[in-house]
């Protein structure tokens, strides 16, 4: 353990915060404010540039005077080692608030961005860069302020960079650094320090970077390009206007961002004027306190005239309305509800992950065809409903969406798990054990496991039972089909083909991406049984069928879709085998036929009515 001095100079040492190879952090009391200190000790030796970069440091703190950046007291050499005494903040740094918060809402991350930007647009002001903006470099101090730190690698228009960066020298923390700054760190304006404040917004409000790794050759290109996952996909409920700072802040090329932090925080102080600034900044304490922080709300605004009010609520309750119509899809269940359907998802998690309101989900609706067809505009909104009754798991269910009868596939990205569903919509009273919406019950646990775990269920696409008997399920590897049992592991990042094929099925081809991050991929596929025909012929317009008390059924074909029995005088689809009631309606009388339909065989079924006595007749046919 290394030995922690009495003193340095004039100051009385507390404790050691950290130490390292070029030198040591103390904590200490300053002898005449009696208030504690920092002091930062460099005692690398040979090395001028570092000890240049030190003295530098303290020109430049030596000449801020900003609430938003931290202090500093005093610049010394004693024998060979030099020290800078700077302001001690009580509180955490912001990179282990957020990791301790997972990410931050809108508001509070909106505080700390103006408060960092009113203090980088200071020090732009002085001509100084920065050139090293992160959440390791922001400290929250437990009275509620935001202070900016470490200007170790910071240039200044009046010290000269020679011998310090040369052309083409690269410095700075990788995943925050702007693509120019890759190329030459020396010669980097302003408009690095905004790049890296818009990273430094992406990971506050996602608690994710859009860059990760080391200094590799495809970090670098991935920042060039400026391709990272929309911040929306982690954190759906981040706000428009931070939205769109991030992604001008971020933009790679520098023409093309905010020239100067101005505009930014002209926003962000528009954004915050619906909030209590003492309760923000009481937020902020909470954080670095350790403590769990209440939830910013809006400020209450003055009354205003109740009939303007009414007029503004009537004006809102049409536009939610007719939002909640455009994504949900509920009007067409109303105006046509012999041809739409709801779906509802129901998701059972653990206690042990994350809480409801921090779970990633996001679910995407497929049609089925020769191509999977994306139903855009279908927006699925979960929320928490209860806990179950063992209490070591809850419920996340879905508003439901309405979509157009037929059969579907269902995506859905939980946390880092990728889920497929397949499944049929049918209208109101044509669905199995159902009387009204279709209902997906999801049961799911995050596990920690490499490969990826794969699971398939096959089930009856017409009858939502599960299939048990005579299974195959196939891999695609090394340019062959193999038993998955006998496959070899799956790793993420790959696309990954499957054959699941089962007597008395049609053989079902699936492909998917698991992208890297995700542990498990459960696949709960739908097979549509192989079918027979059957045909119903009815020589009168008043004569009509039902098959188990319905008019119409879901076809089994390779697509399913739903068909009407009395559309025409000649009705011929693939139904599904199995044992129906057949019914012949003819104004108030009826006649029940049962009928067996097999695989790969036809029954043809002809009705009349005898003109003299007003009997209904059949006439059944059976072929192989």
């Amino acid at each position: 353990m290394p030995r922690i001095p009495d003193s340095i100079g004039k100051y009385k040492v507390e404790t050691l915060i950290a130490k390292g190879g070029m030198g040591a952090v103390y904590k200490a009391i300053h002898p005449t404010l009696n208030r504690p200190v920092i002091i930062k000790k460099l005692d690398l030796r040979g090395r001028k540039d570092i000890t240049e970069r030190f003295k530098r440091e303290a020109r430049i703190l030596m000449d801020f005077r900003h609430d938003g950046i931290v202090n500093m007291y005093d610049h010394f050499k004693i024998g060979k080692s030099y020290y800078i005494v700077l302001e001690f903040i009580d509180g955490k740094a912001l990179d282990q608030v957020i990791r301790e918060q997972r990410y931050l809402d809108n508001a509070t991350a909106a505080y700390i961005l103006y408060q960092t930007a009113l203090a980088l647009s200071y020090a732009h002001s002085k001509k100084v860069i920065h050139r090293d903006i992160k959440p390791a470099n922001l400290l929250l101090s437990k009275k509620g302020e935001v202070k900016l730190v470490d200007f170790g690698i910071a240039v200044s228009d009046e010290d000269s960079e020679k011998g310090l960066t040369i052309e083409g020298m690269s410095l700075g923390t990788p995943g925050y650094m702007a693509p120019e700054q890759f190329r030459d760190s020396k010669n980097v304006d302003q408009r690095a320090d905004i790049y890296a404040f818009g990273v430094l917004a992406y990971e506050m409000l996602t608690g994710k970077k859009p860059f990760t790794g080391t200094f590799t050759a495809e970090l670098v290109a991935s920042i060039q390009k400026g391709k990272y996952t929309n911040p929306r996909r982690y954190n759906p409920r981040i706000s428009t206007v931070l939205l769109r700072i991030i992604k001008k802040a971020m933009r790679p090329s520098p023409r093309k961002r905010y020239k100067t932090l101005a505009p930014v925080i002209k926003k962000l102080g528009r954004f915050l004027r619906k909030y209590n600034r003492e309760e923000l900044k009481k937020v902020v304490s909470d954080l670095a306190s350790g403590k769990e922080p209440e939830k910013p709300k809006p400020a209450k605004k003055k009354r205003v005239i109740i009939k303007v009010a009414l007029i503004g609520a009537g004006i809102v309750a049409v536009l939610v309305l007719g939002g909640i119509c455009y994504y949900t899809g509920i009007h067409n269940e109303l105006l046509h509800p012999g041809s739409y359907g709801g779906i509802v998802f129901n998701i059972r998690m653990s206690n042990i992950v994350q809480p409801a309101n921090k779970i990633f989900i996001n679910a995407t609706i497929y049609k089925e065809g020769k191509k999977l067809i994306r139903i855009e505009n279908r927006r699925i909104i979960f929320r928490r409903v209860r806990k179950n009754a063992d209490h070591d798991s809850y419920y996340i269910r879905s508003f439901p969406v309405f979509v157009r009868t037929g059969s579907y596939r269902a995506k859905l990205n939980i946390e880092d798990s990728l889920n497929w569903y397949s499944f049929v919509v049918s209208s109101e009273g044509h669905r199995p054990n159902l009387s009204c919406k279709r209902v997906i019950n999801i049961d799911k646990y995050l596990t920690e496991q490499v490969p990826v775990t794969v699971n398939i269920k096959p089930i009856n696409i017409i009858t939502e039972e599960p299939i048990t008997d005579f299974i195959n399920i196939d891999l695609y590897q090394k340019g062959k089909w193999v038993n998955i049992t006998e496959a070899g592991p799956i790793f993420p990042g790959e696309i990954y083909s499957f054959r699941v094929r089962c007597k008395m099925y049609y053989t079902k081809y699936f492909s998917t991406m698991i992208k890297k991050g995700q542990r498990d991929l459960n696949i709960i596929i739908g097979l549509v049984p192989i079918p027979g025909i059957l045909i119903l012929e009815r020589e009168s317009d008043r004569i009509s069928f039902r098959l188990n008390g319905n008019n119409r059924i879901i076809s089994a074909e390779k697509i399913p879709k739903e068909l009407d029995l009395n559309i025409t005088k000649k009705f011929k689809g693939r139904i599904p085998p199995g044992e129906y009631n057949l019914d012949i309606i003819y104004k108030k009388k009826r006649k029940s036929i049962h009928v067996k339909i097999e695989s790969k065989k036809e029954i043809y079924i002809v009705a009349s009515v005898d003109q003299k006595t007003g009997e209904i007749k059949f006439l059944i046919k059976q072929n192989s």
